[in-house]
């Protein structure tokens, strides 16, 4: 990338073929940014100790902040470009050459192999092993010629904050159109760790890889996590959240608005939201073709606790209660008549109470589930089964033993008390189990969607 102001007075240095071969040319206008350090130490005749215009002061270096390798700070220091030895072609007719910006090695750039084998004499002077600089380096550089109206050739990207910053300006990002990329340039570059050596012919690579970078789509960083829960879940119940990330496209003019609208805001966190919520609202309609087919999902109006045959169950279930209740009531009245007294009338009190139970459970099995229903539901149901059923097994148990005695001839006693035990004992387990159930694993009520 150059500055629009650079492409104005030099117009042959936006594509390679324009700056191939030119070295003394490229050398007298491309200079070296100069540190803040070094310019008190070489270039400020007081060493920054009084405002020159360009650096108000020294640079400050302590444990929290150093700014010595600073390359411009609003206000303080404007940065200076300069020629050095490398930019002198009388001394160095060879091998001078003009000053480009290049970036840490880990960030894939193939500046030097793209410069090297197109034989445009530019070079990088920065601290990293690869003769780049830091990040925060190369945007003070950029900064610096702008503030001092310095020519500047730099590797960068868009869509970026900076290049947004900067449109408009005599400093727009301009690109330098290089050869196209090929199929066969690609493969040919150097790989990360050759691009990271201090030695700058093993950066080079050889001349198949001197083409232009190939264009990267904008794509969607999504979490794996994210997919894996969407495809374990099942298809009533899946999140349209991974489809729709997925589906999501914005184009590089996009990002480009959204990054301008920020960088207009002041760059802040709120900024950054407002920029992007004001996108979003002005292409609705297009965010809307992102949403995935089958949703939003809607709910069915249907109710299966509203229909007929539950109805009638409930109105069965509600005679059931009265008849049982009736019945007790009779049976309690009449409890002197001969043939409740040989029926025994709290055997037959504690099967009609144990209907009365199952009759109210049959209710509630009939209502809408909710969590103290589904509880009750299983204690009306259990007690009252066991009540109903214990007690006539008990009986028939007693009197097989009268038939049996009988058909031997011998004599037998029934000990009532014995048989309400047997029945209190059986009754007591089954609460038991229904206390350590509630506790432990409570009927809850459950949504299935279908």
């Amino acid at each position: 990338m150059i500055p629009r102001h650079t492409a104005k007075e030099h117009p042959n240095i936006i594509w390679f073929l324009g700056m191939a071969g030119k070295r003394e040319e490229l050398a007298s206008i491309f200079k070296r940014p100069t540190s803040w350090e070094d310019y008190c130490k070489f270039v400020s005749p007081t060493n920054c100790t009084e405002d020159d215009g360009v650096a108000v002061r020294p640079p400050r270096s302590n444990g929290e902040i150093d700014e010595s390798p600073m390359y411009f700070l609003d206000g303080v220091y404007t940065g200076h470009f300069r020629a050095t030895e490398k930019n002198n072609c009388t001394l160095n007719p060879q091998t001078c050459s003009g000053h480009v910006v290049q970036a840490p090695c880990a960030w894939d750039p193939n500046i030097e192999a793209q410069l090297f084998w197109n034989n445009i004499s530019l070079e990088s002077d920065g601290p990293l092993v690869n003769d780049g600089y830091e990040y925060d380096q190369m945007i003070q550089i950029w900064r610096a010629a702008n503030a001092t109206k310095s020519h500047i050739m730099t590797w960068w990207w868009s869509p970026t904050a900076l290049v947004e910053e900067f449109r408009g300006t005599s400093y727009q990002f301009q690109p330098v159109i290089l050869p196209d990329p090929t199929v066969q340039c690609r493969p040919a570059r150097i790989t990360t760790e050759e691009r990271c050596s201090p030695d700058i012919n093993v950066r080079r690579g050889n001349m198949m890889g001197d083409c232009d970078d190939d264009a990267h789509p904008l794509q969607t960083v999504i979490s794996s996590s994210l997919r894996k829960l969407a495809e374990e879940s099942s298809e009533v119940r899946r999140s349209p959240a991974y489809q729709a990330i997925l589906n999501l496209k914005i184009s590089q003019l996009d990002m480009n608005e959204i990054l301008y609208r920020w960088v207009a805001e002041g760059q802040s966190a709120y900024a950054g939201r407002k920029a992007v919520c004001e996108w979003v609202i002005e292409h609705e309609k297009d965010l809307r073709s992102f949403i995935p087919l089958g949703y939003p999902k809607t709910l069915a109006g249907e109710d299966s606790y509203e229909k007929p045959l539950l109805s009638v169950a409930l109105g069965i279930a509600a005679v059931s209660v009265f008849y049982s209740f009736v019945t007790t009531v009779i049976v309690y009245w009449y409890r002197s008549v001969k043939v409740f007294v040989y029926a025994q009338v709290p055997f037959v009190l504690m099967v009609l109470v144990g209907m009365l139970l199952v009759g109210i459970g049959s209710i509630l099995i009939a209502l809408e589930p909710q969590d103290g229903i589904c509880v009750s539901q299983k204690w009306f149901v259990a007690v009252g089964y066991t009540l109903g059923l214990v007690p006539l097994l008990v009986k028939i148990a007693a009197i097989n033993r009268l038939v049996t005695a009988a058909k031997r001839m011998k004599r037998t006693r029934i000990d009532m008390r014995s048989l309400f035990w047997t029945v209190a004992g059986v009754v007591f387990v089954v609460i038991i189990y229904l206390i350590v159930w509630t506790l432990k694993d409570p009927a809850r009520r459950v949504e299935n969607c279908i």
